[in-house]
Order: C-alpha cells, then sequence, then structure tokens
C-alpha cells in the first residue's frame, strides 16, 4: 500500500513539471580505471540550481562487466523511499538496471549533496557504460524542474603493462657501469599514462614511481645483480621484469675464528665475536653473524680485506651453550665458516629484600620473591630463623606469628638458589605494632552452688592480663549474654569476689567476662550453676558443704615456711561448726582437731612437699571432708664451702711445666658443683669440672714456661651461689744443668735427716696432739670433731675425719697419702 501511495505521489509531481534553470544529476566519477574484482562506489551527485524537495531515477548498466551489490542513502534528502517502504528500490543484474531510487524532504533544500551511492563489483574486462534513466527533480512546490544529465563510463582492465627492456649489459660482463632504457604498453591505457618503479636488487631500494624509463650504475663491485622495472596502468595493473647479468669474481676465503675460543666456557653475557677475513680479488666484504639455529646475529658492511670483523652478541643468557657462525660476503660470491660454540657464565639470582608490618599476636603470610636473569628454576630456604615468632609453611610461601604479646622488630633470612651455583641472600624485616591485649579467660568459682533464698553465695573470679592493666569483673547472673553488675577494678592475676543474693527460688547459670582499663574484654567465663531454693525448716540434719577455697592454693609452690592455713566452709542447716586439719608430706596425720577457726598457724621445712585436707564437723556429729590438696614450700640454698688446695703444694719450687691443678670441694646441701679453675695473673680461665660435693676436682695447666712462678685460684657454684679460694701460688722446675742442680739432689737427704728426728719427736707429744685436734675441724668437710670422732693426722699436720681421709686418699695441703 506504501508503494502505491508514493507512486502516485511521484506521477502528482510530473503533472506540475516547471523550468526555472536547470538542475544538474550527474554520476560521479565520471571516468574511471578499475581492476577485475573490485568493489567500486558509484555516486548519484544532485548540483540544484534552484530550491528542491525531492528526486528520482533509474540506473542502466552493464551486466556483463558489472554487478551492483547495493544502493545507499546518499543523505541529500530527508527520506529514503527504500527506508520507507521495503525492498522498494529494485536491482535487476541480469537485464542491467536499477529501479525505483527515490528520496525526498519536508522541506527544501538548495545544497549540493550526494542522491545515492551504489555499490558495483567489476566482473570482466571491457568498457561498462552507467546511464542515469526516468530522472525527476521537484522543486518545493513538488513540480517537476528542467534537469541536465551526465552519464559515467568505467573502463575494466584485466592486463598489467608489457615492459620492453631498449637497453641493457650482457648477461656476464667485465665492467662495473651499466645503463638501462625500457618502455611499456597496454591494452587500456596509453603509453604516456604508465608509470614505472624500478630497482637494483641489494644495491638500492625501489624508486618512487614516476614516467622516467632510464637508470645508470657506476662502480658495482664484482658479483650477480638483479635489475628490477615495475610498470603501472591507469587500472593499477603492474607488470614485471627481471633482468639479471654478473660481474665476474672470486669468492672471498672462509672467515678465520679470532674470539671467543670454539669450546671455551664461563662467557660473557655480551661476548665479542671476532673473525679475520680476507677476500682474493681484495674486494670489501659485508661479514654477517649467525646463531646456531641460523638467525642474524647482525652484519659489518664494507670490512676492508685482511682485517677484523667484530660484533657484540648482546643480551644471552646464563650458563648455557652458544653455537655460532660467520658468512663473507664480497657482494658477488659468499663464504661460510665452520660452526663454533662456547658457554655463557652463570648469573646469580638476586633475593629481594622484604619489609613487613603486622599487628601484634597475629600471623601474616609472606611470599619470598627473587629474580633471575636466567629464567633459572629457583629454590628457597630459610636461611636464619626470626627471633620474636616462627615460620611456618615451605617457602617460598611461609606464614610468620610473632611470640604471644611481643611487639616491635624481628627479621629472618631466607637463601635463592638456582641450582647451577649461583645463590642469594636476602633478610625479610618484619615490624609488629603493639596491641592491647585481652585478659585471659576468667576462671570461676563458687563458695556454694546451693543457697537458700536471701543467703549469700560468694563468687571467685581471676584473670591475667598480658599488659599488666587493672582488670574488672562483669557478672552475668542469669546467663542472658547481659552484663548485671561489676566489680571494682583488680591487679592482673589477683583473685577477685563477688557476694550475691538471689531473693526467689530456681536455678541460676552465672558467668563472668574480664574488662582492662582499655576496654580490652576477654572471652566468657565458664558457667556456675547454683540451685537456689526456699528454706525449710529441716525435717533431718544435713552434714556441712566440702570444705573449699584452700590457702595455699592447691598446687603452689615456693610457699613460705611460717603460714597460715585458711579455708572456706558452711553449713546448709546453719549448724556451727568445727575442723580438724591433716597435714604430712608422705602420710597426713592430724596435726588439730576440733578447732572453730577456720584457719591454723603452722611452721614448715624448706623445699618440701605438703599433702593436706580439712574434715567439718556440725553440731550432730555430722562431717564431710575437703579434697586432698598439696603445696611445696621455698627452697633455701646454702653456698659452698671455701675449696682447699689439694695440688700442686702452695709455694712449690718444683713444680712441672703442666703441673695438675686439684682442689677438695663441699657443698652443705650436697648439690652438684661447678669448680673452674682462673690464672690469677689474667683471670682468664684455666678450664672447668663438674663434681660432687666432697670430691677432687682437678685439671691440667699446660703450655707454662721453666723456671717461673705462676698464681691461681678457684672459684665453685652450686648454680644459686659461688664461693672462690684463696690465691695460691708455684714455681715450676729451671732446666737440668742449671746451678741450683745440685742443691735439689740434696733436698730428699735433708728432708730424711729432718725427718727421723720429727718422727720420734711427734710419737712423744701424740697425746697432747689429740687434744688439741678436737677442737680443729676436718681440712675435708670442716665439720667440727666431735669427742667420739676418729681422727687422722697427716705429716704435714693436716687434720681429718678417718671417713673424709679413706674417701679422698692423699693429703690436699702436702699431696701425700693418708688414710
Amino acid at each position: 500500500m506504501k508503494r502505491i501511495i508514493i507512486f502516485a505521489f511521484l506521477l502528482l509531481v510530473l503533472l506540475f513539471i516547471g523550468a526555472e534553470g536547470k538542475n544538474i544529476i550527474k554520476i560521479e566519477p565520471s571516468f574511471s580505471y578499475e581492476k577485475i574484482n573490485e568493489t567500486i562506489l558509484i555516486n548519484i551527485t544532485i548540483f540544484p540550481s534552484q530550491p528542491i524537495a525531492g528526486a528520482q531515477c533509474n540506473i542502466i548498466f552493464n551486466s556483463s562487466l558489472l554487478y551492483a551489490e547495493e544502493v545507499k542513502n546518499g543523505n541529500l534528502f530527508e527520506f529514503w523511499a527504500n527506508d520507507l517502504v521495503e525492498n522498494f528500490t529494485i536491482i535487476n543484474n541480469e537485464n542491467g538496471s536499477i529501479t525505483n531510487i527515490v528520496a525526498f524532504s519536508s522541506s527544501p533544500l538548495n545544497e549540493s549533496g550526494i542522491f545515492a551511492t551504489i555499490l558495483f563489483k567489476t566482473r570482466a574486462e571491457g568498457i561498462a557504460k552507467i546511464n542515469i534513466s526516468d530522472a525527476i527533480i521537484s522543486d518545493e512546490n513538488g513540480n517537476a524542474t528542467q534537469i541536465e544529465i551526465f552519464n559515467g563510463s568505467i573502463i575494466i582492465d584485466a592486463h598489467p603493462p608489457t615492459i620492453n627492456l631498449i637497453d641493457k649489459p650482457n648477461i656476464s660482463i667485465n665492467y662495473s657501469n651499466v645503463h638501462f632504457k625500457w618502455n611499456a604498453i597496454d591494452n587500456f591505457s596509453p603509453p604516456e599514462n604508465i608509470t614505472f618503479s624500478y630497482k637494483l636488487e641489494g644495491y638500492e631500494s625501489w624508486h618512487e614511481w614516476s614516467s622516467s624509463n632510464e637508470a645508470n650504475y657506476s662502480n658495482l663491485t664484482t658479483g650477480s645483480y638483479t635489475f628490477m622495472i615495475r610498470a603501472k596502468d591507469d587500472a593499477g595493473n603492474i607488470g614485471w621484469l627481471n633482468y639479471s647479468f654478473g660481474i665476474l669474481n672470486r669468492p672471498p676465503m672462509s672467515p678465520i675464528l679470532i674470539s671467543p675460543a670454539n669450546g671455551s666456557t664461563n662467557i660473557s653475557l655480551n661476548p665479542k665475536l671476532s673473525v679475520f677475513v680476507i677476500d682474493p680479488d681484495g674486494d670489501a666484504m659485508d661479514v654477517t653473524f649467525y646463531d646456531g639455529y641460523g638467525n642474524v646475529i647482525g652484519t659489518i658492511y664494507n670490512v676492508k680485506n685482511g682485517s677484523y670483523a667484530n660484533i657484540t652478541w648482546h643480551h644471552l643468557k646464563g650458563h648455557t651453550i652458544y653455537e655460532w657462525y660467520a658468512i663473507t660476503s664480497d657482494g658477488v660470491y659468499e663464504n661460510k665458516s665452520e660452526i663454533w660454540h662456547f658457554t655463557t657464565k652463570n648469573q646469580a639470582p638476586i633475593a629481594n629484600e622484604k619489609q613487613v608490618y603486622v599487628n601484634e599476636d597475629i600471623a601474616i603470610a609472606i611470599t619470598l620473591t627473587a629474580m633471575d636473569a636466567d629464567n633459572d628454576t629457583l629454590s628457597y630456604s630459610i636461611y636464619t630463623l626470626p627471633t620474636h615468632g616462627t615460620l611456618s609453611g615451605i617457602p617460598p610461601k611461609v606464614t610468620y606469628l610473632p611470640f604471644e604479646n611481643y611487639y616491635g622488630n624481628d627479621s629472618f633470612k631466607f637463601k635463592v638458589e638456582d641450582g647451577y651455583g649461583g645463590f642469594d641472600i636476602a633478610t625479610v624485616n618484619i615490624t609488629i605494632y603493639p596491641m592491647p591485649d585481652s585478659p585471659t579467660k576468667p576462671s570461676l568459682e563458687a563458695s556454694s552452688t546451693i543457697a537458700y533464698v536471701g543467703n549469700s553465695i560468694k563468687f571467685y573470679v581471676e584473670s591475667e592480663d598480658g599488659d599488666g592493666d587493672k582488670i574488672r569483673y562483669g557478672f552475668d547472673w542469669n546467663n542472658d549474654d547481659i552484663i548485671d553488675e561489676w566489680t571494682d577494678w583488680f591487679n592482673s592475676g589477683e583473685k577477685a569476689t563477688k557476694d550475691k543474693i538471689w531473693y526467689s527460688a530456681g536455678n541460676y547459670n552465672v558467668r563472668a567476662i574480664a574488662e582492662d582499663e582499655n576496654g580490652m574484654r576477654s572471652k566468657w567465663s565458664n558457667i556456675v550453676t547454683v540451685d537456689i531454693i526456699q528454706y525449710t525448716p529441716p525435717s533431718e540434719n544435713h552434714p556441712p558443704v566440702k570444705p573449699f577455697d584452700p590457702n595455699p592454693s592447691d598446687g603452689a609452690k615456693n610457699v613460705d615456711l611460717n603460714i597460715t592455713l585458711s579455708w572456706e566452709c558452711f553449713d546448709p542447716d546453719g549448724d556451727s561448726l568445727t575442723y580438724d586439719v591433716y597435714l604430712g608430706m608422705e602420710e597426713m596425720s592430724k596435726i588439730a582437731a576440733n578447732i572453730s577457726s577456720k584457719s591454723y598457724k603452722i611452721s614448715l621445712q624448706p623445699g618440701r612437699t605438703y599433702y593436706w585436707r580439712i574434715v567439718a564437723w556440725d553440731e550432730h556429729k555430722k562431717s564431710s571432708s575437703s579434697n586432698i590438696w598439696h603445696f611445696t614450700t621455698i627452697i633455701i640454698n646454702h653456698p659452698p664451702s671455701k675449696p682447699v688446695i689439694k695440688s700442686p703444694i702452695n709455694g712449690s719450687m718444683d713444680a712441672p711445666i703442666s703441673p695438675e691443678l686439684s682442689v677438695i670441694v663441699y657443698d652443705e646441701d650436697n648439690d652438684l658443683l661447678t669448680v673452674t679453675f682462673y690464672d690469677a695473673i689474667t683471670n682468664l680461665s684455666i678450664g672447668s669440672v663438674d663434681v660432687a660435693s666432697g670430691n677432687v676436682a682437678s685439671i691440667k695447666w699446660d703450655g707454662l714456661e721453666h723456671g717461673k712462678e705462676y698464681a691461681w685460684y678457684v672459684v665453685v657454684s652450686d648454680g644459686n651461689a659461688t664461693n672462690r679460694s684463696d690465691t695460691f701460688y708455684f714455681t715450676t722446675v729451671k732446666l737440668h744443668g742449671s746451678k741450683y742442680n745440685i742443691f735439689l739432689f740434696f733436698i730428699p737427704l735433708i728432708a730424711i735427716a729432718v725427718a727421723i728426728p720429727s718422727y720420734f719427736y711427734l710419737r712423744k707429744r701424740k697425746r697432747k696432739v689429740v687434744a688439741v685436734e678436737e677442737e680443729r675441724k676436718c681440712t675435708i668437710c670442716l665439720g667440727k670433731f666431735k669427742e667420739e670422732a676418729k681422727i687422722v693426722r697427716c705429716s704435714c699436720g693436716a687434720l681429718f675425719h678417718k671417713s673424709c681421709a679413706t674417701r679422698v686418699k692423699e693429703c690436699p695441703n702436702c699431696g701425700r697419702k693418708i688414710g
């Protein structure tokens, strides 16, 4: 229906044709050359001489040469008929026509423009006509105007020009200046329209297209050449002609290797490749370097005969075998070298330093990274561990967790290896920011889990704060997640108490939460369930509750020796209570009976573990016993006794140059003792040994000199306290052959002469000496001699208990055997 309406409109336009100047409708371009099988655009352009409101036309074309693909709106007018009525414009490629090309506007226009655009595809060679028929251009009143039509034509050319060489050198010449001249003919384009481009292959690039048809070349070197000519017609078809000729020449020699040496190793990653080149004709040469795969590394041009050609091979990988060779060319002939190889050096990886930030008590994932210029597969390991935290995971992905409550700086080192001996070590620095610590989960206890309505139950709660902040406790009396009541502030670790009275019977689940001064809260404590019952006069007597809340607390350590035992207890019936106290180290015995107080003073022995319990009795002789509790008293340590010299004798003049230093040590607590020997001149340690109390500690002092005085002392330690000996002296023996040797020979004789009279004198004085000995102390254990003690006396005057003399066997003062 729409098509009928538009056709009627066009008929109406034809009835009102008027003439007021001529409007032009034209095919553009009006003439062109085109190749076969190409898509071309043909515009129908209108040049109005007056205001116009619409236009229509048909097109006739050579369907054997052209194929119409599409008609597009040129947008000159407001409305395009083919948009209003589908398939209004009809393309018929069988008879070569396009009908119903129509467009119009609601208001007149006076500008020239494209009425329509037709897409043609060239089909065959020939001259194709494009003619406009049945054209109408209407004015603003809808009247047809006078028009002038300009048709168009297209030459479709499928053949390129044919090139003829008019002048050229022979195929083989022995001169270096050559001249070329040529022309071309084409089936459509006149000779003057044909343009040319040419080049001497390997000598120059293509010349710009022009009408020039001559070329001259001078001073060409020996070798083979190809002169190439291109000819282009109006349609863009291009014809080719190649002409090859040669200038006689001998090839260059094979390149000679200079560096790097064939098979060499540890070569730079940017090595300089160097060869020596020779040409029998003395020609300059181009030297091209290739890798083992035939890829060009680079070319050095115009290398003089009998000289070096050098090039740098950049950016090689480490620890890799590379092959290469060189080819020399004199412009005509080439010569290839043998294939050489070398191995590059390894590049160590670079480990990346890292700075990490984390909050206190928070774990953080860390990825260790490194770079390797050789793209090797890298392996990671931890080189040094952090000081204030732990690492988990498998490098390079690890997780760092700072020690609990630690903040500050920490670090660790990691190592990266490339598998070829290259490695690097880097540091990961960690900053741990301080965060307020929440108190620990409180422990909650009750003095009783059963009470009457209106009676008080005492609750005990305790928590610790890692920052040492004061803590208060909030109580939830009915387990509804609401804090019903707060305590005052308590020190961290201090046990707090809170009394609670219920005025209605029932079961109540009680729990507590800890909050520090920074507002940091703990988790809820354990739940304590209490049963509040309505009091009724008892029909029978109930025993006391089980005594609880001991002091010292169960498992306490370092308890003072003078303490007061205390506990808590009450009776459900309100009876008065008395208590029995049991205490002992292995077996408990009753140490107090029928006491009314809930405490008892006692003195204890140091370093002992005591077990105790309380039995509560009511007025009706019913009882309840507590659990068995235990605690350990403080340990009192006694320092070791002052060490006693055994050898060498203090002040001796003939000690060996490697003497054995010996002392006797004793500890009242029978602790294991560490005995350290010192040079008294330098205060440097000679060495140390561990011995039991009452034994001899010995060490050898090596490296001394003949005839020199030395001083030494000993420090003995039981791990808690120390004691220092006196300073002892001795002089080492002089070398043989000195003037003192004769004197030293007579010393034993003099000693014998003195010893014999002394022996008879001492026998006469024996009873008197025994009396004196009773007031002296044992040289070994320093204990006083009791009246019935068996005493052994050394000839040097030292006194010993017989048991001590039997144990040490030698006198520590003079070294003589005793016992």
